[in-house]
């Protein structure tokens, strides 16, 4: 498997769109919505904050396999303030297709490695309590920071 994160181009964006329309690939999301639309006219400004945002506040690739020329997923990570101080959230998401393939776990310790190239210390995610991805994150080094009914959060030192 060769494995890469991909800055995308903007008519790439398609398949971010087909990606957020997948119900398979969103089920996770179920208990907020499920798909998650991603029309065309919000593209440019999204594109503009997520991708060229030069800054390491936003940080967004695809994942892309070399081997046979797909994108299988996306990563990504931004800041977000909580209360009196900042923290960087990430996500991942691999098409239905690719689950279970090796992707996330790849996909994710790639991100990990970006964000300790760009000065981050710490990135954390919230996942849903019913949400299998939590083994994963788990599996690459996070620790669970905190948990509740509705989410587990968790984070990794880098």
């Amino acid at each position: 498997m060769a494995i890469i994160l991909k800055k995308p181009m903007f008519d790439e964006l398609e398949f971010r769109q087909k990606l957020m329309a997948d119900e398979n690939t969103m089920r996770y999301n179920r208990a907020y919505g499920g798909t998650i639309p991603f029309p065309k006219e919000n593209w440019e400004s999204w594109y503009k904050r997520w991708v060229l945002d030069n800054s390491k506040d936003y940080f967004y690739r695809y994942i892309f396999d070399e081997n046979i020329n797909q994108f299988v997923g996306e990563v990504s990570y931004h800041k977000k303030q909580e209360l009196d101080f900042y923290s960087y959230f990430c996500g991942i998401i691999v098409l239905d297709k690719y689950r279970n393939k090796g992707y996330g776990k790849t996909g994710l310790l790639s991100l990990c490695n970006a964000a300790r190239k760009n000065g981050l210390k710490y990135l954390s995610d919230d996942i849903a309590i019913d949400n299998p991805s939590l083994a994963l994150f788990l599996k690459v080094g996070f620790v669970i920071w905190y948990q509740n009914d509705e989410f587990t959060r968790v984070t990794i030192k880098l």
